[in-house]
């Protein structure tokens, strides 16, 4: 949310300078699976106002925590390529994947879920069943 806007200029809040990159080298179990959650968190709010970041499927540079470690919340920056779609939840989920941050057999139904949560429009009752099964394969 903007602290500022005007014709010219927007001012937003100051988002540290602990990456998702670097949270994936520090964090402690625990931590890091409440961080994941928050990313895809992030991704789901820009997904609801239908503004698709151009870059995010390559997250580490993109996605910063303010406060962590105090609060795993994320924030998204670099929005300057961005169209009027849905689909972030699914490139941050899809390097998630990639990189082996999760695990199980509800890995596979995710990614059922992710195929049609993006051919939907990214409903909200999608992503909740998204979120559910995100937990599971992060505590796998």
């Amino acid at each position: 949310m903007p602290l500022y806007y005007s014709k010219d200029l927007i001012v937003m809040e100051y988002v540290g300078d602990v990456s998702l990159e670097q949270v994936l080298r520090a964090s402690p179990s625990p931590l890091l699976r409440r961080s994941l959650l928050e990313a895809v968190r992030a991704a789901r709010a820009l997904d609801a106002v239908k503004i698709l970041h151009a870059e995010l499927h390559r997250p580490l540079r993109n996605i910063f925590y303010p406060r962590w470690p105090s609060s795993p919340r994320a924030v998204i920056i670099d929005l300057e390529s961005s169209s009027r779609e849905c689909g972030n939840v699914n490139k941050v989920l899809s390097f998630m994947i990639a990189r082996g941050l999760l695990r199980g057999q509800a890995v596979e139904a995710l990614r059922s879920l992710l195929r049609d949560y993006r051919l939907a429009g990214c409903p909200g009752d999608l992503y909740v069943m998204i979120e559910e099964k995100l937990d599971q394969a992060l505590t796998a």
